[in-house]
């Protein structure tokens, strides 16, 4: 029990720093929900055919959406209730959205391709659609979001290093497997550019065995720890590592992670609002304009 009343924040108290750099990441999810859901429409057009059907589309054909402009229509309606829920208008607005996003990013990966980078945002989204659904306190909404977002992204991390002792056992870590991974990749970069080198790190990793064991076995705990990433005191160490991680995932696979997950994973995983706090204290006048603003108290109250 105490273990919940500290991701879900309710033994401290929710400042106003706390209160707008939530605000600041939900616009940020909001924007890039945005980006993908048009990107997204506009690519659907190109499609014809369905290869890999996902979530929903296992139980509906996702490719009416590939013609007469309606995976645009979905996109525009993803818009305006991802807007309506920033601004607290309906609180069902984002469980809408989320379905919506859903239909675009089934049709859009439907050719045999799964994007993993969207599935922060994606499940940020849900977050805040259930919370704005449960409860009616704007400080709730937000402790609840916050805490289930921080649940979900540990989760996540940890319950992916035992996916990969269930599915190879302690030998998942073999430099062997890196070298196989890395060549798969380099197939799959070739076949998209009609060109493709290794780097230094790659050529280094192929010389010695034991060098790429190691980054796989380092990789692996950091992903383990990932259950850290609850605990407030220790949050921005475990981010650290993750980002670390990921940035040598990228240089030995060509694995890139600058996107959305990075930004949010930077956003969320270091304490910005004390940053927030000590700019408001400094900048008051400015500040006290905003005290009431529907941005900052989106349902018209900061009680």
């Amino acid at each position: 029990m105490k273990f919940f009343i500290q991701l879900f924040q309710n033994d401290r108290s929710w400042t106003t720093g706390r209160q707008w750099h939530f605000r600041i990441v939900e616009f940020v999810l909001v924007i890039q929900l945005i980006y993908y859901a048009w990107s997204w429409g506009y690519y659907i057009q190109h499609l014809s055919a369905v290869v890999l059907p996902l979530g929903l589309a296992n139980y509906m054909d996702v490719s009416v959406f590939f013609h007469h402009n309606y995976s645009l229509i979905l996109a525009l309606l993803a818009t305006a209730t991802a807007l309506l829920g920033f601004f607290r208008v309906y609180r069902w607005s984002y469980a809408v959205t989320i379905l919506l996003f859903h239909l675009i990013y089934i049709s859009r990966f439907s050719q045999g391709e799964i994007s993993h980078g969207a599935n922060m945002l994606g499940v940020s989204i849900l977050s805040i659609a259930i919370a704005t659904m449960s409860f009616a306190n704007e400080k709730e909404v937000q402790k609840f979001t916050w805490g289930l977002i921080v649940f979900l992204v540990g989760f996540s991390y940890t319950s992916a290093a035992f996916c990969k002792l269930f599915g190879t056992g302690l030998n998942w870590a073999n430099g062997s497997h890196l070298w196989l991974w890395m060549h798969e990749l380099a197939t799959d970069r070739l076949s998209e550019n009609g060109a493709f080198s290794f780097n230094f790190l790659q050529k280094l990793l192929f010389q010695h065995h034991w060098m790429a064991t190691t980054i796989l076995m380092s990789g692996w705990i950091v992903e383990f720890l990932g259950f850290t990433f609850w605990i407030n005191k220790l949050r921005p160490y475990i981010t650290t590592l993750l980002i670390g991680m990921h940035v040598g995932i990228y240089l030995s696979m060509r694995i890139n992670f600058v996107d959305n997950f990075a930004f949010m994973l930077i956003m969320i995983g270091y304490p910005w609002d004390h940053l927030i706090h000590h700019i408001r204290e400094k900048y008051a006048d400015t500040f006290k304009g905003l005290k009431s603003s529907r941005i900052l108290y989106p349902f018209g109250s900061q009680h």
